[in-house]
């Protein structure tokens, strides 16, 4: 899903690149002061699982591919403004590094994996986890808004590609949807297995900072 450079027309990576700085700032704004040694130390390790979880690449269709994101996992256990900080750090050194995805599509690739993704699969979670109680609405919201927000990234992802003219949307979509249902499959159950795991060990972990996500 991390689109290189030459895929995307100029004004398509100048208003992804906008949207992004401008919530980057935002969520900077909104974490200032509130970052401790816990967090930091949460941040660092859920970092080195999206960083590992995005290098794993299954191929789609006309040279693109899709991955696992860990947005919703990041967003889950840290809130979706330090989440998106995360992931768009993530997203940078991977291109700086491995040169996964393209300078110049930089802020498209935030946009979609790290703000499109984190919001539409937290806001499921929320729902869900809101509406069900205990526990149990925790892991099916996060099961679900794993799968949610991988579907919504791979939708703008082939949005994106398709106001540049690459392919007509209804090409891209069918075969991004297809893979990406079964990787969103696959992340909403790690997700899932591992909270399960946090839930069992400390169980008051997510009653006691609901209300601060």
């Amino acid at each position: 899903m991390h689109i290189p450079d030459g895929f995307l027309s100029r004004e398509v990576c100048v208003v992804t690149s906008v949207i992004s700085l401008a919530t980057i700032g935002h969520c900077l704004h909104k974490t200032r002061g509130s970052i401790d040694r816990d967090s930091l130390l949460l941040m660092a390790a859920i970092g080195a699982f999206i960083f590992a979880a995005q290098m794993l690449n299954f191929p789609v269709d006309h040279g693109t591919s899709g991955h696992f994101l860990g947005s919703i996992f990041a967003a889950i256990l840290l809130g979706p403004h330090l989440a998106i900080l995360l992931v768009s750090l993530v997203l940078g050194i991977q291109m700086i590094l491995f040169g996964d995805g393209g300078l110049m599509a930089l802020g498209a690739n935030i946009f979609n994996i790290g703000i499109i993704s984190t919001l539409s699969g937290y806001f499921i979670y929320r729902l869900i986890a809101d509406m069900v109680e205990a526990n149990f609405g925790i892991l099916v919201g996060t099961f679900t808004g794993s799968g949610a927000g991988i579907i919504g990234a791979a939708i703008a992802c082939s949005l994106l590609l398709s106001l540049s003219n690459i392919l007509p949307l209804p090409t891209l979509l069918l075969p991004m949807i297809s893979v990406h249902v079964k990787i969103g499959v696959a992340e909403g159950l790690i997700s899932l297995a591992t909270l399960a795991i946090i839930l069992k060990i400390k169980p008051d972990f997510f009653q006691a900072t609901m209300g601060e996500r």
